[in-house]
């Protein structure tokens, strides 16, 4: 079972934000939350997420200094 409940819902969807953040900053974290990571991470959801990301136009008028 790789999601919260079973197969991917909701509540995944709502820590995908989360297991980005954990990824980025390297955070070590136990098996079982690395399997869940990586499950959600793999997800096609997420995949079209990040490549929309990656896609997104830089907004300069948005950045603060």
């Amino acid at each position: 079972m790789p999601f919260l409940f079973g197969a991917f819902c909701t509540a995944d969807t709502i820590f995908a934000p989360v297991v980005s953040r954990l990824r980025t900053y390297s955070v070590n974290v136990s098996a079982d939350s690395q399997a869940y990571m990586d499950a959600v991470w793999t997800h096609p959801w997420m995949t079209e997420w990040g490549k929309a990301a990656a896609t997104e136009p830089y907004i300069e008028k948005y950045d603060v200094i």
